[in-house]
């Protein structure tokens, strides 16, 4: 599972160039048997959930309380808040943070912590081992093709 993690579309730091970005990792997804795992709520995981789902991929959604805003073909209601990032980071076989500030970090870090493959496009802080992008086209060709065949 490919986990996309980032800021809600009601944030300040969701853009359309970012939300591109998430469609076409769903995009990805979905052409290469990756399912799409996101927190259930608007942005990031929205924008690849609906784009792998409208391709035929898998999608799940892990969310913080009951609502699910993402789309996603599974969701799982953990009633766990902010806590559901640590079910997130366990479930993932490797992430990609599209954008995202303080919460995206968190959720990030224990990605990271737990040794999966994690890039990050669009975000203002870094960490050792985390593969900061610049769009999708090097996330692609540095990040992506190595999880399709590594993991894929």
């Amino acid at each position: 599972m490919l986990a996309v993690i980032g800021p809600r579309s009601e944030s300040g730091g969701w853009s359309e160039e970012l939300a591109h970005c998430a469609e076409r990792v769903g995009e990805w997804a979905a052409a290469h048997e990756w399912a799409i795992l996101c927190g259930g709520l608007t942005g990031a995981g929205e924008s690849a959930v609906r784009t792998c789902r409208s391709r035929g991929g898998l999608t799940i959604a892990v969310t913080p309380e009951d609502e699910d805003d993402s789309g996603a073909e599974i969701v799982i209601r953990t009633r766990l808040g902010v806590y559901r990032n640590f079910v997130i980071a366990h479930a993932a076989d490797a992430a990609v943070a599209v954008g995202g500030g303080m919460g995206t970090l968190q959720e990030a870090s224990q990605i990271h912590k737990l040794g999966r493959p994690l890039a990050a496009v669009g975000v203002e802080w870094q960490f050792p081992g985390l593969m900061l992008c610049t769009g999708f086209e090097e996330l692609t060709q540095r990040f992506l093709l190595a999880l399709s065949s590594s993991l894929g």
